[in-house]
């Protein structure tokens, strides 16, 4: 794999907290080792490591990771998550194979820093959750104005309801609420 960074292999480049316990150079070391993946709970349909690919497409759109990002070793993923080590490895495969993550030899892994790339799974994860909202609203019959109207309202109250300590408008992928981000909708 190529290092797609311009940072030397292994390092992050970011001078932030790799999220996972451990501090990347000259940064302060995040607060509780593992934290953000105690709440992490898979389901019975889908095989565990396309969940874990899934779950890294959510913490990149979200900024949780960041690009250039180390992440946890195949082993340390496994403990953290509470999955067999075989299932983090065949997860790391898929996302290195859809060039979400980068591995260079025996430097830690670290989440792509192409721009092509993360912007594409914003598309991907919200293309996928239309999808499965129009399938699952098909029979209602609900003209489009309607159900427009519908999504705008819940939409703003989850908006809301959003922790305070997020802002999408910080992350570097664009935010379609932003029109500086190239975005253009109102709602």
């Amino acid at each position: 794999m190529s290092n797609d960074s311009g940072t030397t292999p292994g390092s992050s480049g970011t001078g932030r907290t790799n999220g996972f316990g451990s501090a990347a150079a000259g940064s302060v070391p995040s607060p509780a080792p593992g934290a953000e993946w105690a709440e992490v709970a898979f389901n019975s349909r889908d095989p565990v490591y396309i969940q874990v690919v899934r779950l890294f497409k959510e913490k990149i759109v979200t900024g949780a990771l960041q690009p250039g990002q180390t992440i946890p070793s195949r082993r340390e993923l496994a403990a953290l998550l509470k999955i067999n080590p075989n299932t983090a490895q065949r997860a790391y495969k898929e996302m290195e194979d859809q060039s979400l993550i980068v591995t260079e030899g025996n430097s830690p892994s670290r989440i792509t820093t192409h721009l092509d790339v993360l912007s594409g799974i914003r598309t991907e994860l919200l293309s996928e959750s239309v999808e499965a909202f129009v399938a699952s609203i098909r029979n209602i019959d609900v003209p489009l104005d309607e159900l427009l109207e519908l999504i705008r309202r819940q939409y703003a109250t989850a908006q809301a309801n959003i922790q305070p300590d997020y802002h999408p408008s910080s992350h570097s992928l664009s935010h379609p609420n932003n029109p500086s981000e190239g975005g253009s909708r109102d709602d």
